[in-house]
């Protein structure tokens, strides 16, 4: 597996061709860089990091279907907490209903009603 940055255009594809779910893929009014996992030049998933002033946002992973389960998402959130930190962001946050945060160091700083959590990591 190997993890790119890449331009939104690059997989703009995924929101048409497939249901994100609840990732939202998008032209952003923030700053937003864009991680793609391929291997062999195929796209196993994607994800964002949206840059708000010196906290960084894990924002949109989404792992194509026949690629879950293979670590993925994994590999798309530690590239995104590494270029984070090795840029000078403070920390790094996620608002989401996945758990795997965790196991990146990531800590629950608030749940929510609705379901999910705020998650956040200070280096």
């Amino acid at each position: 597996m190997q993890i790119n940055i890449v331009d939104f255009s690059r997989i703009k594809w995924v929101t048409t061709n497939y249901n994100t779910e609840y990732a939202q893929f998008s032209e952003r009014k923030s700053e937003t860089i864009w991680f793609e996992c391929i291997n062999n030049n195929v796209t196993l998933g994607v994800g964002g990091l949206v840059l708000m002033g010196s906290n960084a946002r894990l924002s949109s992973v989404y792992v194509l279907p026949e690629h879950r389960g293979k670590g993925v998402a994994q590999e798309l959130v530690k590239a995104r907490i590494n270029y984070a930190q090795e840029n000078g962001f403070k920390s790094v946050d996620a608002r989401t209903v996945k758990k795997y945060y965790e196991s990146h160091g990531l800590v629950k700083i608030k749940d929510y009603k609705v379901g999910g959590a705020w998650y956040k990591k200070v280096f």
